[in-house]
């Protein structure tokens, strides 16, 4: 079992760095407003695509690659009695029409993929003048290759950037400017990171907890403790 098959697994919500204080921090920026289409591509269990609904009114499409994930973002959507478009999808291939979104947003995902592809489809994609949020891990300093091989057995992050690597790839994709809109260090997140407000055990969302996955989250928060001197996590909103 990889790390996302366990996060689906037990069921965790706003898993990608800084979590659910991430979110808020740029939702209040970008201020979102009803009928805003926004894609939120590589949508978890459905945490954020469900609150930008039931909140905000915007239209949202939700969309993974992982069918479990994909289940249990409609099981949360079912629950909050919202409306959202659930898809089976990959970033690297948009199924979308161009200028379709006024909104794209990643929480934690172009570190998996293939980001000059993945981040020319989402530039396709949005809208003129439309907006990319981007929450990703940053680099804090230089790593060395056995930095990049367990990071990448851990969590199969392929690759992780500074924060002017990410700017470089995001001009580099056609934006025209990035917004840094907040940086930390991941030790802080994960001094404060407590699994337990994130993990739904009681629920029939999150009753079917899972020894192995309850391991792999573990071997995870053990990498983020070694190296939480290496990384930090940037929110980074870039305009078309």
């Amino acid at each position: 079992m990889n790390y996302h098959e366990a996060l689906a697994e037990l069921n965790v919500s706003h898993a990608h760095p800084g979590g659910k204080y991430s979110t808020d921090q740029w939702i209040s920026y970008i201020n979102p407003t009803a009928g805003l289409k926004v894609l939120d591509v590589g949508c978890g269990t459905g945490a954020t695509a469900v609150f930008l609904a039931k909140h905000y009114g915007c239209s949202v499409t939700a969309l993974d690659i992982r069918y479990k994930m994909l289940e249990k973002c409609k099981i949360r959507a079912n629950q909050e009695g919202v409306n959202i478009d659930i898809q089976m999808g990959d970033i690297e291939n948009l199924k979308f029409d161009n200028d379709t979104f006024d909104v794209v947003l990643c929480e934690s995902v172009l570190v998996f993929v293939k980001q000059q592809k993945a981040l020319m489809e989402i530039y396709r994609v949005l809208s003129e003048k439309g907006r990319f949020v981007d929450v990703e891990m940053v680099l804090t300093m230089p790593v060395n290759q056995e930095w990049k091989q367990t990071v990448f057995e851990t969590y199969g992050a392929k690759n992780v950037w500074d924060k002017n690597g990410w700017i470089q790839l995001f001009q580099k994709a056609g934006f025209k400017k990035t917004k840094v809109l907040f940086m930390q260090p991941l030790r802080s997140v994960v001094q404060s990171t407590n699994y337990s407000q994130t993990l739904d055990l009681n629920s029939s969302m999150g009753n079917a907890i899972n020894q192995q996955a309850l391991s792999v989250i573990r071997e995870n928060a053990e990498w983020m403790e070694k190296y939480s001197h290496t990384i930090g996590y940037g929110i980074f909103v870039s305009n078309k």
